[in-house]
């Protein structure tokens, strides 16, 4: 009884000394990272990567480590676990995949996302699988190997919708342009390893830009593979014609191959027009590496074994990849010499198809991009918003001012970085189709009404990857366009009506608007333009004058007739009276006296600006009646008109290259005048149909009063659905300014409530 009743002391004055019991402590916040994988093999993260990214080594323990891509878990090999620390030596290890998708999200990106996640639950880790030989089965001597020899080097995009490709890169253009010409170019590529004696397939695409309806075939093509011909084979029409012929044992060599292709006019054929896309070749590979990897199939189901060689070293990776996302690390390989070299020998059990992949440890990969992943807050913001403005990081002084201005006027807005749209609502893949993701998202769980406007605050063009850097010059791409294959005569375009669109019918549900700015100084200029135009009353003179700019009439329309109806039956009444024509061959006698009368009356002030007739993305007219070289002219700033154009291409933004930069953005960016809006299309267009639409919107804007610029076009679209059904002109009509800048009214205006946006 004594003892216990000294240990109870003794436990009551230890507990004494001890300091307050405190709560219990909440666990560690979850860490992610983001891991950027632009190449197939393996990956290995050490903790000086993770530091260099923003990590603090001290508060995370490898145990915890997931990883997870495209939303599935991915099995990771981590080093020095055990003790709780992931310190020098450590590292971690993974089997990474470049991007892979449909052709209209892969054409963005090679970059596919990994998350890297700490103090969470473990995630599934790689297994060791015994794959010592045991010396019993022969090992195969090659394995089936295809080569795609591909180039990005020129761009395209069909001119059409019926090729069954939605490719728009080829290798290389070629254009024999007499009777009997002959062009030829050539593709070398690298092939390793092929078995000797044996033979292979080869294919290749072209496609053909011309055609001649009368003359059948209307394309020759003549096909050598080093000094061997393989094909001269004529075709016929505007298709996608894939090549495929034997290349005989002893033709292909070990490194690099060059394919020749010849262009050959056939008879009564002045001129053709070819791209070459790709070519590849099936073939019998050794089992030899190069570059330090190798990767092959089996083929049987079964037990193998297999004699790999070409190694530097023994410290060579084995990896079952049959299921890259859950591989298998294979260990006990034995090592011998091969010449100068070392080959591996290991057995491995699976199914025909399994996978295995080899790599030098010395060659293990670093992601092409590495970065700590703070919260982005957009699946639960504090407030809702009617406004969405999307921006890149760079450009935020621009959109806080842009924000502003849309509270001040009533409207909840909300800034999203655009790298943070991609990484929460599309695993972090670049493309447009994260923005209309977080639209439905935000329709189901933010605070309510949910957003009605989107505002795209950034220019883009096709050119994501950078091809050809000599044709193409590398430019910003702050919001790339959502690229579409909508445009019957065009083929792809851009189509930002598709940010919009929540649920996949391809009419929008939001308004969308686009600042079209490369440049924090030109997106400060498009805003200082929006926040001090007077959105309410037409009371000054050149708010009652609207300026109508015509073509000649010819057999695609008369389009004098066709603004000249505008004016009579769509315009109110000031506006009708303060009408300017500018008609070529009319009104005015050429194209250099309509540019001189059209900058004298954009200079003076006018409301609104319509043009209708022939157009490309640079200008109006054939005879260039007006031209984005002289919008430099233009000084009419606080007199900003809003200008719609009913021609081709006058919104055809997308345009890698600064001196096709499109009539609609250039407007918009010209400091001190130019244009406040701009709704233009970005694809070419029949006159009838862009009169039937033109006079459906304004409608909208001046018989029911719908003032808002990216509200009434996007009624006005689902309005020339259910009148016309799926038309080109609902994907490619662009809004060029902020969604929700209305149109000021007359001084005594009556006008019908605004019309409901689709699903509202």
């Amino acid at each position: 009884m004594r003892v216990q009743m000294r240990c109870l002391l003794l436990l009551a004055m230890l507990a004494a000394l001890l300091p307050a019991p405190a709560a219990i402590a909440a666990p560690a916040a979850a860490i992610r990272v983001r891991l950027g994988v632009t190449t197939d093999g393996l990956y290995r993260l050490t903790p000086t990567d993770l530091t260099a990214a923003g990590v603090d080594l001290a508060t995370i323990d490898p145990y915890t480590f997931s990883m997870e891509s495209l939303g599935s878990p991915t099995a990771l090999r981590v080093t020095g676990a055990t003790d709780g620390r992931f310190d020098a030596g450590d590292f971690i290890e993974f089997f990474g995949q470049k991007f892979r998708g449909p052709e209209m999200e892969q054409k963005y990106t090679d970059e596919r996302v990994y998350w890297l996640v700490t103090a969470a639950a473990p995630g599934p880790r790689v297994p060791d699988v015994d794959a010592t030989p045991a010396y019993t089965l022969t090992p195969p001597a090659d394995f089936p190997e295809t080569v795609h020899a591909e180039q990005s080097l020129v761009w395209w995009t069909l001119h059409t919708l019926t090729l069954d490709t939605q490719d728009t890169w080829f290798w290389a253009r070629v254009q024999p342009a007499e009777i009997g010409a002959v062009v030829t170019q050539t593709f070398p590529y690298t092939v390793p390893f092929p078995a000797p004696g044996l033979p292979a397939t080869l294919r290749l695409e072209e496609i053909a830009r011309s055609w001649d309806d009368h003359i059948a075939p209307d394309h020759r093509t003549a096909i050598t593979l080093g000094n061997t011909a393989l094909v001269d084979q004529t075709w016929d029409g505007k298709v996608r014609q894939v090549f495929t012929t034997t290349v005989p044992a002893g033709v292909l060599v070990s490194g690099a191959n060059t394919v020749t292709v010849a262009a050959l006019n056939p008879p009564g054929i002045y001129a053709d027009d070819i791209y070459v896309n790709y070519w590849e070749i099936d073939y019998r590979r050794q089992f030899r590496a190069w570059d330090g990897r190798l990767a092959f199939p089996a083929e049987a189901t079964g037990a193998h074994e297999y004699l790999a060689g070409g190694w530097n070293s023994a410290a060579v990776a084995i990896w079952d990849i049959s299921d890259p996302a859950q591989p298998q690390r294979l260990i006990g390989a034995t090592a011998e010499a091969d010449g100068a070299a070392v080959r591996l020998r290991f057995r491995a059990e699976g199914a025909a198809g399994a996978r295995y992949w080899l790599q030098e440890e010395s060659r293990a990969l670093r992601p092409a991009s590495i970065r700590l992943r703070p919260p982005t807050g957009l699946r639960a913001p504090l407030e809702g918003a009617d406004v969405v403005i999307v921006a890149p990081a760079e450009f935020t002084p621009a959109a806080d001012r842009l924000a502003a201005w849309h509270r001040a006027h009533g409207r909840r807005a909300l800034i999203a970085d655009i790298q943070d749209v991609y990484d929460e609502f599309n695993e972090g893949i670049y493309h447009p189709k994260a923005v209309p993701a977080m639209l439905t998202w935000a329709a189901g769980h933010w605070p309510s009404p949910a957003p009605a406007y989107l505002t795209l605050l950034g220019d883009g063009h096709w050119n994501f990857k950078g091809f050809n850097p000599a044709i193409y010059p590398p430019q910003p791409n702050p919001i790339p366009p959502y690229l579409a294959w909508a445009d019957p005569w065009q083929g792809e375009v851009p189509a930002d009506a598709r940010y919009g669109d929540l649920d996949g019918d391809d009419v929008p549900d939001v308004a969308v608007g686009r600042l079209a700015v490369n440049t924090l100084a030109e997106a400060q200029t498009v805003v200082d333009k929006i926040v001090s135009y007077d959105e309410t009353l037409r009371r000054q003179p050149w708010q009652q004058r609207a300026l109508f700019v015509a073509d000649n009439p010819d057999e695609s329309g008369d389009y004098p007739a066709l603004s000249d109806d505008i004016i009579a039956t769509r315009l109110p009444a000031d506006l009708r009276a303060g009408a300017l024509r500018i008609y070529l061959g009319q009104t005015v006698p050429d194209a250099a006296s309509g540019r001189a009368a059209i900058a004298a009356a954009i200079n003076d002030g006018v409301l609104l600006v319509q043009y209708t007739g022939h157009g490309a993305p640079t200008r109006w007219t054939h005879e260039s009646i007006w031209r984005t070289a002289d919008v430099p002219g233009l000084h009419n700033a606080g007199q900003l008109p809003i200008v719609m154009t009913f021609n081709c291409l006058d919104g055809y933004f997308a345009l890698s290259t600064p001196a096709d930069f499109s009539m609609a953005e250039i407007m918009q960016r010209q400091a001190g005048g130019g244009s406040l809006a701009a709704i233009s299309p970005s694809g070419l267009t029949l006159s009838d149909d862009m009169h039937a639409f033109r006079r459906i919107l304004m409608d909208v804007f001046f018989k029911d009063g719908v003032r808002e610029l990216g509200r009434a076009l996007t009624i006005a679209k689902q309005r020339f659905y259910a009148q016309y059904g799926m038309n080109y002109l609902i994907s490619t009509m662009t809004l060029f300014g902020d969604p929700a800048l209305q149109m000021p009214v007359a001084p005594v205006s009556r006008y019908l409530p605004l019309a409901p946006v689709k699903g509202r």
